[in-house]
């Protein structure tokens, strides 16, 4: 039996270069894209259904005034079933 020969970096210390340059980059995304207000309106990249936080969701318990990040990390798209990542925003 062949014994398997385990791959390593030819960088020494790549995994911490990497994971360096991934924070600063993570940092640099988070000052260019701040938050997103509590008001915007999102829609689904999916099947282009829109969540407006005035409305709320009805049909699955979801209060009118509800903003987006308040919802469940269960609640899906009332029309697609798409997961909230896959909603963007429209208008804020």
């Amino acid at each position: 039996m062949r014994r398997q020969r385990i791959w390593r970096s030819p960088v020494r210390g790549w995994p911490t270069i990497w994971r360096s340059w991934h924070d600063e980059r993570a940092a640099d995304l988070r000052r260019e894209f701040p938050r997103r207000p509590p008001d915007a309106v999102l829609e689904c990249g999916v099947c282009w259904w829109r969540y407006e936080p005035e409305w709320g969701d009805p049909e699955h318990g979801i209060a009118p005034g509800t903003a987006f990040s308040a919802l469940p990390e269960t609640w899906s798209c009332p029309q697609c079933q798409a997961p909230k990542h896959k909603f963007m925003v429209t208008r804020s």
